[in-house]
């Protein structure tokens, strides 16, 4: 990796977590929910003052975590029993439970709360999970998918295939893959701006990891 695209690279990093200041994340009351995958609960940190603040028990192999915008709700991927739970934040208990097709990997969640998507990595596909009535409404077929990812759209989920070597958009209005990017590799954690025209993409053994869109 050159030198100009590590500076790139740590200034969009940079611009996500330098507005959030001490006094803004107080005010805010921002928390963090980390997923302990080799147990099964997840940390509650609280970001003003660096502290773990509580831990939410949710299955054996906790995977990953997203919570709702309004942080009202989170939603966790286990992977011992192939589910995605659904957290109330406030009382910290689960009120759902979805069965899903096989090991669940990192979701995400609409703005809305709407719509959740699971990657299922050993089940080559990805489940749409419509959060509101707590049951998968689509399964769309995908090469070891990894990671889901969503930057603000209700229409538009992002998801990796790792053996596919690219990452895909689901169109969620129409039920269907609109857009496969060849990113050159095995995706792993990849990042989108916020216009959605650059993608950020980790790759082992590689070291140009930005794409166009």
């Amino acid at each position: 990796m050159t030198q100009q695209r590590r500076a790139l690279l740590l200034e969009v990093f940079c611009i996500c977590i330098l507005p959030l200041g001490a006094e803004d994340l107080a005010a805010h009351d921002f928390k963090l929910y980390v997923a302990n995958s080799r147990g099964d609960s997840i940390s509650v940190i609280d970001m003003a003052s660096m502290k773990v603040i509580g831990e939410i028990k949710a299955g054996g192999h906790v995977h990953g975590v997203c919570v709702q915008p309004d942080g009202k709700k989170l939603f966790a991927t286990i992977e011992s029993d192939h589910t995605l739970r659904t957290i109330n934040t406030v009382t910290q208990q689960t009120f759902g439970t979805v069965k899903l097709a096989g090991k669940p990997n990192q979701c995400a969640v609409t703005p809305d709360g709407k719509y959740v998507a699971v990657p299922i990595r050993d089940g080559d596909q990805v489940q749409i999970v419509d959060a509101r009535q707590q049951k998968v409404v689509k399964s769309l077929p995908l090469q070891e998918p990894h990671n889901a990812l969503n930057i603000g759209s209700n229409r538009y989920m992002f998801v990796s295939a790792m053996s596919g070597h690219e990452v895909d958009i689901i169109d969620l209005q129409k039920m269907e893959y609109s857009a496969h990017i060849p990113v050159g590799g095995r995706p792993r954690p990849y990042v989108v701006n916020s216009a959605g025209n650059t993608m950020y993409v980790a790759r082992p053994n590689f070291t140009d990891s930005q794409s166009s869109i």
